[in-house]
């Protein structure tokens, strides 16, 4: 992915990543106990923990958000082939990513960093 669509892709593909290693620990420590997601959502939610940074339901609402945004910018990039790839990806991280961060990691993490 990185190669097609820029150098800073990358970071995109190991937030994705690190989100599946995540799911992936959890289920390979017990894969009977954790034959479902809701399996260790329900755990994490009872423990109070799923809004830690590290739960795995944090790792997959920030999974979902990812294939969000890469669904948006596949879809710009097929209706709109005149677009330079940084319009596609600002448009797809307006669209979807934007409202979930911060006023400072929006203006400091920019779509260029994202998709340039």
């Amino acid at each position: 992915m990185p190669n097609k669509f820029g150098a800073a892709m990358a970071l995109v593909k190991s937030d994705i990543g690190g989100n599946i290693s995540r799911l992936d620990s959890k289920y390979q420590s017990n894969p009977s106990k954790y034959e479902h997601l809701y399996s260790m959502v329900k755990e994490e939610v009872e423990a109070n923990t799923a809004k830690s940074g590290s739960s795995c339901t944090n790792g997959l609402l920030w999974l979902t958000r990812a294939m969000d945004f890469l669904v948006e910018l596949f879809r710009n990039l097929l209706v709109h082939p005149e677009w330079a790839m940084s319009q596609a990806c600002t448009d797809s991280y307006g669209k979807t990513l934007k409202k979930y961060h911060g006023w400072l990691a929006s203006s400091s993490f920019t779509v260029m960093s994202y998709c340039s």
